[in-house]
Formats: C-alpha cells, structure tokens, sequence
C-alpha cells in the first residue's frame, strides 16, 4: 500500500472529525498534506508532477470558490474542502485528485438528494426565487440545513485508490 494514500486517509480522517466538531477544517490539515506531499513525492516518488498538481490547485479554487461567489452562492463548497482537494492533488498527484472529486461530488449529491427529500418543497420554492430575482433571493443556509462535504471527499478519495481506473484522462499529460 502506498504512504502517500495512508497519509492522505489519516489526515481526511482528521478532518472529517474537526468538520464535524467545529463545522471547520483546521488550515494546518491541508497545509501539513501539502508538505508531506512535496517532500514524499521529491525524495520517493517521481510519479507526480508538481507543477500539475500546482495547476489543478489554481482550478480548484477559482472553479469551487470564485466562481459560485460571483452568482452569490457563498456555501456551494467550503474553503476548507477546497483546500482538501489542492492537498489531495499536490499528495497523490492531479488525475488522483480530480477522480476523487468526481467521485465525492457523485456520493454527496446521492446522499444530499436522500437527506434533502423531507425539504423538497422549500428547495424547489428557493430554486424558483433564486432565478426569478437573478440571484438576489437569499437561501437559508443555517447550519442544519448543511452538510460537511468533508467525508465525501474521504469517500471519493477512498473510492479512487480501489476502483483506480483512468477512465477520463487515459493518455492525458503523459509526458
């Protein structure tokens, strides 16, 4: 088994507890997975490019962060997710990353449509207003109205190590 994936499941697991304790993934977390990610992919690995991690980490944050905050959707994804994600990247590289994404985005949604099927009038009523007044309808977003997407991300990233099929980006920057 890979260090790299028992690092990365170790320090998700840390940060699905503080999510859920405090509603917040620490900064140290990520910042700590960054820099084991360096070190162990410079002295051990050469299968990651750091430079790709790097770019992948400047589309997470603009695509996950900026972006929804420009249609005024300030809780699509918290910036300690986000910040899960360039860790993941800069660890196990970007296409480990990115499927880990694909992968957490496809159980959140599965679990949230669940969990969300008792409010789908009040959801449908918040949608409707949201485009009819071009973005300037708030939505309540209460804390027991929101879900942690940290143990989504633990679960895609989980889900990548076993399935690990390259099945988007087959012969993709394979240089």
């Amino acid at each position: 088994m890979d260090i790299r994936f028992i690092i990365a499941i170790v320090m998700l697991s840390i940060a699905v507890i503080n999510d859920y304790k405090e509603r917040k993934v620490k900064n140290i977390i990520p910042a700590i997975m960054i820099v084991l990610g360096i070190i162990v992919n410079m002295f051990f690995y050469q299968d990651v490019n750091l430079l790709h991690s790097l770019l992948i980490s400047f589309v997470y944050f603009f695509s996950l962060f900026f972006i929804p905050r420009l249609f005024h959707i300030n809780e699509f994804m918290g910036a300690g997710d986000i910040k899960l994600l360039m860790a993941t990247s800069f660890l196990l590289g970007w296409k480990f990353s990115f499927y880990t994404f694909l992968y957490s985005v496809i159980i959140g949604s599965i679990m949230l449509i669940i969990l969300n099927l008792r409010r789908i009038k009040e959801i449908g009523f918040n949608v409707v207003m949201f485009f009819m007044n071009k973005g300037k309808w708030e939505i309540d977003e209460s804390q027991e109205k929101t879900n942690m997407f940290t143990i989504y991300i633990l679960i895609g990233l989980i889900m990548q190590f076993v399935i690990n099929c390259d099945w988007l980006f087959p012969n993709l920057f394979n240089f």
